[in-house]
């Protein structure tokens, strides 16, 4: 059987390639044992390296001219379109370093993924070669001139028995080849979840799945039990939006409602790497006659695979609110969160919310 990946796994390197501005791509240059970046502090010390080769000297940030040094004009605007540009047109080192990363992530999670496949492959190989055995043996004892039917009924009380022991094995073996080749909802380093549990996808087998949890423990799902499942797959998902809710003092006057819109109209538009310029302010209800409850729903320019990003930016949003709401003199206060703490796990109401980030 001729090796081959997962369609889901061929569009990554064609996603890598394209938004990399890469012209030529190959899994020996990706997957090789000796590539000299191997982890995430190489990677950062690579793209400072870099920036110190492409700026020039005391220059904080690239421009698209420090491209054109080393690639042709349209293939410099190219890259440039990819980082993460300020509004000066400029990119920061911040953002070249976060690049590089998430270049490398991206390979590493692919490497894996493709040295699961390979495992797979290799173990239905070994399955096909013992059925195909078995069907020349077969065939040799009929060209050979023996008996089909004293054949059979000698073999009969082998093979009943048989097919009552492995007969569901292999409708298991099939469900989970369906499963990883055909369905293929994941692949490794995605992140997922599987009935509302975020886990990150670990290690892929032909019969089992390994995940990794909040609390980076590992648990194995069959992969039978996987395909009944309904499984929300992160990494493949477009960019997505993030909810903040808020509770004021319901006798806070409407024109510093609409003073606190503008201000925060203010902050979004000036991080257009961040986030989009559409986003909602709404007030949802009031509460108990004291309170009105507000949502502020924004899409982020990235979804939600890198949860210590999405954190990190949720984070900035919400500490400039309160500096905006405080400057106003808007009285708040957050909504209520359900926190329990089980054999020294903590766990929250939001599923994405990862144990670092859960305060007491």
């Amino acid at each position: 059987m001729e090796q081959s990946v997962s369609a889901w796994t061929l569009m990554r390197l064609m996603k890598v390639v394209r938004t990399n501005n890469l012209s030529m791509f190959s899994y020996t240059s990706m997957l090789s044992a000796d590539w000299e970046i191997v982890s995430v502090p190489m990677a950062k010390s690579a793209a400072k390296q870099i920036f110190e080769n492409m700026a020039d000297p005391d220059q904080n940030e690239l421009m698209l001219k420090n491209f054109m040094k080393f690639l042709p004009p349209d293939k410099a605007t190219q890259a440039f379109a990819s980082f993460e540009v300020t509004l000066n047109g400029t990119i920061t080192k911040q953002a070249l370093v976060k690049w590089v990363v998430d270049v490398f992530k991206e390979r590493k999670s692919l490497s894996l993924t493709l040295n699961d496949n390979r495992t797979v492959i290799i173990k239905i190989n070994q399955l096909l070669d013992a059925v195909l055995i078995a069907g020349i043996c077969a065939v040799s004892f009929m060209i050979m001139g023996f008996n089909s039917q004293t054949l059979l009924v000698c073999n009969s009380s082998l093979l009943i028995p048989a097919v009552a022991v492995f007969g569901n094995m292999a409708r298991t073996t099939f469900e989970s080849i369906v499963f990883l080749f055909v369905i293929h909802p994941f692949d490794v380093g995605d992140r997922v979840s599987v009935e509302g549990v975020p886990l990150l996808v670990e290690e892929m087998n032909i019969f089992s799945t390994i995940f990794l949890n909040g609390a980076n423990e590992k648990i194995s799902y069959p992969n039978s039990l996987l395909a009944t499942k309904p499984i929300t797959n992160v990494h493949r998902s477009p960019d997505q939006w993030d909810l903040i809710e808020i509770r004021i003092d319901s006798t806070t006057n409407v024109p510093k409602i609409g003073i606190l819109q503008d201000r925060l109209n203010r902050y979004i538009e000036s991080l257009p790497e961040i986030w989009y310029p559409r986003w909602r302010f709404v007030v949802k209800d009031i509460d108990d006659s004291s309170h009105l409850n507000m949502y502020i729903t924004i899409q982020h320019h990235i979804n939600f695979q890198d949860g210590g990003e999405r954190w990190q930016r949720r984070s900035n949003m919400i500490l400039h609110l309160e500096n905006l709401m405080n400057e106003l003199e808007i009285s708040y206060k957050l909504p209520p969160a359900q926190i329990d703490i089980k054999a020294g796990t903590i766990f929250t109401e939001d599923p994405l919310i990862p144990i670092s980030h859960a305060v007491l």
